[in-house]
């Protein structure tokens, strides 16, 4: 029989083997980071470390796989090259060496320069002549916002509509808006009813919008508005505030409104007074 026969023979009885649970092999730690950033030329790696009750064995296989056991990944058979397989393919350092033991030297999955869509479970599979073992962990490959903004305007005399406007992060994010009253921590209060839109982009990224409505007699003094933007099973956040004060306009235009009232405020001289100052301005 041809090497290629014989090759093809052992992976066919490695597949029959991978549906028996081994008693030979027990993983210890499935090391999967729980997110790194999108992107940033660094690496993840993944790393499946076991124990095996016995050494005399006659088949070693490690597979890693991608949201389930349809899509390898990865493979590595003992004294053999290991590879990789579909979203993988070309991204994952063949010559990385996970352990001096010849039993667990390529078991781990090195992944250069992560992007968003490798977002996803990762199941690492043992298997030997014995039976298979098998764990799973998900890791989140999340982009920072491209863009925050939080702005406001006066949809009444008394009232303010805060809008907060976030473009081009990953995965879907979750906005929060709070008001502090005279920039007291200890008054941050979460606001209610507040409106959210996401849509996706057509590069697989999210844009959010959230805007709330918020009456002036509610308010205490001068208000500072914040938007919280955070990315979920992340500790990724970034927040945005802004400075509001009750009255019938914002500020900016309070201020120019109050300009254009004293360039025009001559007009309401009685009209006796104005003609004093006339003769006044002959003498």
């Amino acid at each position: 029989m041809s090497t290629r026969r014989l090759w093809t023979a052992l992976l066919a009885g490695l597949a029959l083997l991978s549906t028996q649970v081994s008693d030979c092999a027990h993983i210890t730690e499935l090391r999967v980071p729980e997110f790194v950033q999108h992107d940033t030329n660094s690496t993840a790696i993944l790393d499946c470390d076991y124990d095996l009750t016995e050494k005399d064995i006659s088949i070693l296989l490690v597979k890693w796989y991608f949201q389930d056991e349809s899509h390898q990944v990865y493979q590595w058979v003992k004294n053999r090259p290991p590879s990789d397989a579909g979203v993988l393919k070309g991204r994952v350092n063949l010559g990385h060496v996970a352990s001096p033991d010849p039993f667990k030297k390529h078991r781990a999955v090195s992944i250069t320069n992560p992007t968003v869509e490798l977002t996803g479970v990762y199941i690492c599979k043992v298997v030997t002549d014995k039976g298979h073992t098998m764990q799973q962990k998900k890791m989140i490959v999340y982009s920072p916002a491209r863009t925050m903004n939080l702005t406001q305007e006066k949809p009444s005399p008394t009232s303010v509509n805060v809008t907060c406007l976030v473009e081009g992060v990953f995965p879907q994010p979750k906005l929060e808006m709070f008001a502090l009253q005279d920039g007291r921590d200890d008054s941050r209060r979460l606001l209610e009813e507040v409106l959210q839109e996401t849509t996706e982009t057509e590069e697989g990224f999210y844009d959010a919008e959230a805007h709330v409505t918020v009456e002036d007699s509610s308010l205490e003094g001068s208000t500072t508005f914040q938007c919280v933007l955070t990315i979920p099973e992340t500790e990724y956040f970034l927040d945005r505030s802004l400075s509001y004060a009750s009255g019938p306009a914002l500020s900016a235009s309070t201020s120019r409104a109050t300009q254009r009232a004293v360039v025009s405020s001559a007009a309401l001289l009685p009209v006796s007074l104005l003609s004093l100052l006339a003769v006044v301005a002959l003498r």
